[in-house]
């Protein structure tokens, strides 16, 4: 069975680490099983092959910080920050198997704010849109071929 390990030189704020697989959620705060408290700490997820599927890091129960996801292949796939639970600041989501940026956006307390672009596998930008606090300003689309739609 997955354990909790701490890392770090045996100070009380050392960074701890756990299988992901352990975490249990209860109104959307983690917990370590049997545990009371919420989970602070770093919580990392492997395919079956051992290669790191992600690491997400925790404070009070909620994702706070930096996200990362990898494919099986150990090429990054997306990443993405926290504050609270809610996606704050850049989030560069699917990059492309073939290593092209498939999305980048921008969030503020969970709400998208500010550019996201889209890009197709070829590295053709397929679309731009501007967000204010959740809302769509404006947006501009293109074929693969970079074509204005």
């Amino acid at each position: 069975m997955p354990e909790a390990n701490k890392t770090g030189n045996g100070n009380d704020d050392e960074e701890v680490v756990v299988d992901g697989e352990l975490l249990q959620f209860r109104e959307e705060v983690a917990y370590l099983p049997d545990e009371q408290t919420p989970f602070t700490g770093v919580a990392d997820k492997r395919y079956e092959n051992g290669q790191k599927l992600s690491r997400t890091n925790y404070k009070d129960g909620r994702m706070e910080g930096l996200l990362t996801a990898w494919f099986e292949n150990g090429d990054k796939e997306m990443e993405g920050y926290y504050k609270g639970g809610k996606l704050n600041g850049p989030y560069i989501s699917s990059w492309y198997s073939n290593g092209q940026k498939e999305e980048e956006n921008n969030w503020k307390d969970g709400k998208l704010d500010g550019l996201w672009s889209v890009w197709y596998e070829n590295g053709e930008k397929g679309s731009e849109a501007i967000y204010r606090n959740g809302e769509l300003i404006s947006k501009k689309e293109w074929d693969p071929d970079g074509t204005p739609i």
